[in-house]
């Protein structure tokens, strides 16, 4: 559960789009396991504002969550579809 205001929220948005341009560099040296670290904080972030929605009843709370929602969500899917990350590769026994 998480438990951070609104403006918590939209300082961890932001944070998140600062690091994006981190993940860049991070593909470009294949460190992927830096890009999976960043999706799976997304996630997460995306978990605790459908988790604040359900919580808050003011309307104009609810739209700047919704607006945030969806910012992050364009977010996750372009870093999805853009830095992918290579299948490991299984090596087969001797």
């Amino acid at each position: 559960m998480c438990n951070t205001t609104i403006q918590g929220l939209n300082n961890w948005a932001t944070g998140m789009h600062t690091k994006f341009g981190w993940m860049i560099m991070a593909h470009h040296s294949k460190r992927y396991e830096l890009i999976t670290g960043y999706i799976n904080n997304m996630n997460y972030l995306l978990e605790c504002i459908d988790e604040k929605m359900k919580r808050v009843k003011e309307e104009d709370h609810l739209e700047e969550l919704q607006t945030l929602k969806n910012s992050m969500s364009v977010l996750l899917k372009f870093t999805r579809d853009k830095l992918k990350i290579p299948p490991t590769r299984k090596y087969k026994k001797k």
